[in-house]
């Protein structure tokens, strides 16, 4: 890794910003801490005095591109990205620097992959919207998934949280995201009305069985980009899902002082072709910390030219996806082949 190539976080101060932050750190790069609020910006940077701080909002474009000039990637950590995203995104390929966000809005990663695939492509430079726990995650299993079973029919996603306390950031995405969910059905994405009749998923012990209820996010838009299925179908559990729509769930402020999260996660995904079903499941104790570890993860690879292609992209057309799980701490995979599922997915569709 070559000193002069710094990673900009945008946004660096907010909640899973501080994780990619103390990720990066600690695998050595070089940071340029920006964001809109010079107060909470000071503040991060009291605790990285080693890393550039500069505090910018984006009405302030000719600083933003004097800062990105010298950046090879630019993460960027502050949403809604329907309002940052493509922005930012421009100013990268002008910049010639590949971007990451972390994203779960699927508008924003959508209209990325329309409006810049050929103009990131033609600069060679990398963007990849969408790519920390919900989109990143469940594309890279996916990916695995699919590897065993090619042409695969359809892919369901089953995501279970023991709590989801919502940040200030996503209450303000939630405001903002009122675009219709989108599904992949026929191998197109359409919209998609909310069934509030939930199902039951039987997760390995000790999570057990779980009440569920489709909720794509992002990663819908990211695998239906590189994997040629007819149908990708996400679930939430239930609790979560109550959890990010009530006003008064509290808001996740703070972390403990070492920088760690509370929720726990496992993502399960299972691929069927025909009446034959494959599936992968990963189970972590640090959500937030799996964002920012698999944001390190990626940049490291950018910078060392292991992306396979340029453009707009998803993980799993870009990277090895099972490389890229394995390099993740903390993070527990296992695959199998069933026969007889105890929920058949075609039936869930129906």
């Amino acid at each position: 890794m070559s000193p002069d190539q710094k990673i900009m976080v945008y946004g660096a101060y907010g909640h899973m910003g501080k994780f990619i932050v103390d990720s990066l750190h600690k695998r050595g790069f070089a940071l340029i801490l920006s964001g809109r609020d010079m107060s909470r910006l000071t503040a991060l940077g009291q605790s990285y005095p080693v890393h550039q701080l500069v505090v910018a909002d984006m009405d302030n474009r000719a600083l933003l591109e004097a800062v990105m000039s010298e950046t090879a990637v630019i993460v960027n950590c502050a949403g809604p990205f329907l309002d940052t995203s493509e922005f930012l995104v421009e100013l990268s390929i002008s910049c010639n620097a590949h971007y990451i966000d972390i994203s779960t809005e699927q508008m924003a990663v959508l209209n990325l992959f329309d409006k810049y695939a050929a103009k990131a492509k033609a600069a060679g430079t990398v963007v990849l919207p969408g790519v920390a726990f919900l989109g990143g995650l469940a594309d890279l299993l996916s990916t695995v998934a699919h590897q065993q079973l090619e042409d695969a029919d359809e892919i369901a996603i089953w995501t279970w949280l023991n709590f989801w306390c919502p940040t200030n950031g996503t209450r303000l995405t939630t405001i903002r995201d009122n675009y219709p969910k989108l599904i992949c059905e026929q191998g197109h994405l359409r919209p998609f009305e909310q069934i509030k009749t939930p199902l039951i998923w039987h997760f390995p012990a000790p999570i057990g069985s779980r009440t569920m209820l489709i909720h794509p996010f992002s990663e819908v838009v990211s695998i239906s980009t590189h994997l040629k299925v007819k149908k990708i179908f996400t679930y939430l559990n239930t609790d979560s899902f109550n959890e990010i729509r009530n006003t008064e769930t509290q808001t996740l402020l703070t972390t403990s002082t070492n920088n760690e999260s509370f929720q726990k996660f496992c993502m399960e995904v299972v691929v069927k072709k025909r009446e034959r079903f494959c599936n992968i499941l990963a189970y972590g104790k640090n959500l937030h910390a799996f964002s920012g570890d698999i944001i390190a993860a990626i940049t490291e690879r950018l910078l060392s030219g292991k992306n396979i292609k340029q453009g707009v992209c998803s993980l799993g057309e870009i990277f090895d996806a099972q490389d890229l799980l394995d390099s993740i701490p903390g993070l527990c995979l296992s695959m199998g082949y069933v026969t007889k599922p105890e929920l058949n997915v075609t039936n869930l569709y129906e």
